[in-house]
């Protein structure tokens, strides 16, 4: 389908993402990789070339994760010698798909549906490096077609739906670095089409030989300095390495009728090939890259504006990231178009280029951004390619972390991968459904079976006897129909008659009379979706209760002009473990490492804001990590501004 044959996405066409896990370098699961990423962090790891090796051709950085070799063969049903002649990607792979499912909630013997898989790996060196030479298993090779089933990319996805027993579609899919985001796009088309009822959608890349560097070529792909600095001045190239991601996703509506947790939902994606009109067959194309991007945005039926954020491909390349940046102003706007700044990150500078899991692995670090409302840095942001900043470009480059920006509708984001030969993919997620989706799904009901005077009565009460919140929707209906909601951020397409211009005012937000008559009689409509955390007296904990006198007792004594330096701090522990629901034990401790999230610490900033003449923002405390650190700023920010310079 082309993007002019694109239609618009009704609530029946959306995906949700229910299950995922991760292992990349440096962080083994998806609290890991959370922290990595609003730390900006480089996980790469450097060492001394070896002394027998030229320092200008041998780069001495690896990508890598723990326990690559490690593999629990009896839990998957094999005997160590097969595990022993298995890929470790196809190995990788399985246990992925496994913790993937876990995270779901999924299990496949007590799942009423079909399971897919679409499965990607990158090329495969474990035979020629490990299996050949292996006097043992070498003699398997012309012997046994279980050694090549064991390793040929084909096999993956099929072993796994063997070993899982699954029995939906299982399809290997590759196109070079965007295998896995394509596997994505065919997998929410297979899923709306009704091929299958969930699907785990995944990439795995092993780099080989381990432990050691890569060689340097001159116009080749690799960094000459090890670093994979995205979008920088310093851009040289990339880093490869080794790394999986699985996602599991099913149909939105089955996925909350089932009460499955959702991380994000997938509004529409897209996928495109650069074709011939390029210099060579590994050169980018704007063209193309536009193309696709323009056509995942139209899937998705959303405004460009109303995307905060872009995963980019993002190799870390001179040529290719200005041409990715020009494509994304093309298609999302740039700084005379856009009226909200559109940022842009790369996980490839913390973790890699990790191939054909490149794009499984954006999408669930987006994910995650997306469920924590936070936007990740991008390594080296201080420096920006100056080709790039040349341009009118509308890209934001963070240097840390920063909350995501307040909208009145979801949160959204874009995730592109890109692969070699011009096979591109591009995504649109936004966050997981609040109240609005419950009240829609009550009111589908409803509407199916409404009369016309019904119907009249239902929005004339909805129009004119309900508040308005901020995340709004309308519909045309008629009796019997499916009502296609049109949400706040997307533009109404009705007819003439209809008011749409009111319409489209009234769903960006603004305080406007709908075209709707007055009911006659108010209508029996779903009332609203009241939901909260355990808020009863008596229900705190003996430790709470000491830490509230405790916190109140303090506060007393800053009134009162104390000057004891501890008190500060004192507060800013019991707020903490007021949000943690425990009392602390270390109070040089890191947040994250307490159990804290980014939720729990923008609640804390939000305190401190209540109770001191400060104010701070996320990236002052991700910098400043822990109670100790965190109430030595406030006590200087206080200081500078009394200006007396007096301890508090």
């Amino acid at each position: 389908m082309t993007k002019n044959d694109a239609k618009a996405v009704d609530s029946d066409d959306l995906i949700a993402i229910v299950g995922m896990a991760v292992r990349v370098p440096g962080a083994e699961n998806l609290d890991e990789l959370w922290r990595l990423s609003v730390e900006g962090r480089d996980a790469v790891t450097r060492y001394n070339a070896p002394a027998d090796v030229s320092a200008d051709e041998y780069v001495p950085a690896i990508a890598e994760v723990s326990r690559l070799k490690e593999f629990d063969a009896e839990f998957f049903g094999m005997t160590p010698r097969e595990a022993r002649q298995t890929d470790p990607q196809h190995r990788i792979f399985l246990e992925e798909s496994w913790h993937a499912l876990e995270d779901a909630g999924l299990d496949p013997d007590r799942f009423d549906g079909d399971v897919a898989v679409f499965g990607s790996c990158a090329a495969n060196a474990y035979i020629y490096l490990n299996v050949i030479p292996d006097p043992e298993l070498a003699t398997d090779i012309m012997l046994h077609p279980a050694v090549i089933q064991a390793n040929d990319k084909d096999y993956m996805p099929v072993r796994a739906a063997y070993k899982l027993d699954l029995t939906g579609p299982a399809i290997a899919v590759q196109t070079a670095c965007s295998s896995s985001l394509v596997g994505v796009v065919e997998a929410m088309d297979a899923l709306l089409e009704y091929r299958c009822d969930a699907a785990l959608v995944g990439g795995v890349s092993v780099k080989l030989p381990a432990g050691k560097g890569y060689r340097y070529v001159e116009g080749g792909f690799h960094s000459r300095t090890g670093y994979c600095r995205p979008f920088t001045a310093v851009a040289d190239g990339t880093v490869f390495g080794t790394g999986a991601g699985v996602v599991v996703l099913r149909r939105l509506a089955d996925a909350l009728e089932d009460g499955d947790r959702v991380h994000a939902v997938l509004r529409g994606g897209a996928i495109n090939n650069d074709g011939g009109e390029r210099m060579t067959f590994t050169a980018p194309s704007v063209t193309g890259q536009t193309a696709v991007l323009a056509e995942a945005l139209a899937r998705a039926d959303v405004d460009p504006d109303s995307v905060d954020l872009i995963e980019a491909h993002g190799t870390g390349t001179r040529l290719g990231d200005p041409i990715e940046i020009a494509a994304i102003d093309a298609a999302y706007g740039d700084r005379d178009t856009r009226l909200h700044p559109l940022h842009v990150s790369a996980l490839k500078g913390s973790v890699g280029h990790l191939l054909a899991a490149s794009g499984i692995v954006g999408l669930i670090r987006t994910a995650l951004a997306v469920e924590h409302a936070v936007i990740p840095p991008v390594l080296g942001a201080d420096d920006v390619n100056p080709i790039i900043l040349a341009s009118r470009t509308g890209a934001v480059f963070c240097q840390r972390a920063v909350p995501w920006p307040e909208r009145e509708s979801a949160r959204r984001a874009g995730i592109s991968s890109f692969g070699i030969g011009g096979t591109n993919a591009h995504v649109i997620i936004e966050q997981a459904p609040a109240a609005l989706d419950i009240v829609l799904t009550g009111l589908d009901e409803l509407i199916q079976t409404a009369s016309t005077e019904q119907l009249a009565r239902i929005a004339g009460t909805l129009a004119h006897r309900r508040r308005a919140f901020p995340y709004r929707a309308c519909a045309l209906a008629h009796p019997g129909c499916h009502p296609e909601w049109t949400r706040t951020g997307a533009a109404f397409a009705g007819h003439r008659e209809s008011g749409t211009d009111e319409i489209s005012r009234w769903l960006a937000g603004k305080d406007v009379e709908l075209p709707v008559p007055q009911p006659d009689r108010v209508a029996d409509l779903p009332q609203y979706p009241f939901s909260g955390p355990v808020l009863w007296a008596g229900s705190a904990t003996a430790s709470d209760a000491v830490l509230s006198e405790s916190r109140a007792g303090a506060a007393a004594e800053l009134d009162a002009g104390g000057e004891d330096p501890t008190r500060v701090e004192d507060e800013v522990a019991d707020m903490w473990s007021l949000l943690l629901g425990e009392e602390l034990t270390d109070r040089s401790e890191h947040f994250l490492d307490q159990g804290g999230d980014s939720l729990t610490i923008a609640q804390l900033v939000t305190r401190i804001h209540e109770r001191f003449p400060v104010r701070l923002d996320f990236a002052d405390v991700m910098d400043h990590a822990s109670v100790v650190e965190i109430a030595a700023l406030v006590r200087e920010r206080m200081q500078e501004s009394d200006g007396t310079g007096s301890a508090l």
